[in-house]
């Protein structure tokens, strides 16, 4: 499988570190961008069609910025991929093959079917909850090393 595009990864560092705030709070954007070492404009661009997709609450004057819209729990890694990029993102042709179809798949999608249907399988059933708690656990271990 190929990396996500980069849209996609800013959503998830950007909404990961969302889930890890405490519950209702708003974040500004340019905070964000700082924490992630994202470029402000690219992430703004990114947060905005969150909001849109019902993902993300923009919340505006003095002290706005952004929350989640709904609970970690709620929000899956396939909610967030979906829309940034669309559902048939993890789906396209590998090739770029305009006719390969499910039901007419390419030499190369025939043999990646059932391992991108497994792929799609874990990011509906991983939420931005466990992706939250995962990357805390991650981070404390590199900062126990390093004492």
């Amino acid at each position: 499988m190929t990396p996500y595009p980069r849209p996609v990864q800013q959503a998830i560092r950007a909404l990961t570190t969302l889930a890890a705030e405490e519950k209702g709070s708003v974040v500004r954007a340019g905070k964000l961008a700082s924490r992630e070492s994202i470029p402000a404009t690219a992430l703004s661009k990114t947060l905005q069609q969150l909001a849109r997709k019902g993902l993300l609450q923009s919340v505006q004057g003095r002290g706005g910025g952004f929350k989640l819209a709904r609970s970690s729990r709620d929000i899956t890694v396939a909610d967030i991929v979906d829309a940034v990029q669309g559902p048939a993102a993890v789906s396209r042709c590998s090739l770029g093959y305009a006719n390969c179809r499910p039901r007419n798949l390419c030499y190369i999608d025939t043999l990646l079917a059932e391992a991108r249907a497994a792929f799609r399988a874990q990011l509906e059933q991983t939420t931005l909850y466990n992706l939250a708690r995962r990357r805390k656990a991650i981070r404390k271990r590199k900062s126990l090393k390093k004492n």
